[in-house]
């Protein structure tokens, strides 16, 4: 499969949105999570179960 530059570009950038609104969205849970309920880490499971898909998601736009 060959990717024009532009298409290349585009996966990349949506990586990176991906990228930074987990990245965001994490950190705000994490400050919930630490006020509310600091003895049970639950926005690990949330962090860990989306960082999955972020890391499949990084591979799939650096393989192509």
């Amino acid at each position: 499969m060959v990717e024009s530059n532009e298409t290349a570009k585009s996966g990349k950038k949506g990586f990176l949105i991906h990228l930074l609104i987990y990245i965001v969205i994490n950190l705000f849970l994490a400050i919930i999570n630490i006020v509310t309920v600091p003895g049970y880490l639950w926005f690990l499971w949330v962090a860990g179960g989306w960082g999955i898909a972020v890391v499949i998601h990084g591979i799939v736009v650096l393989a192509s």
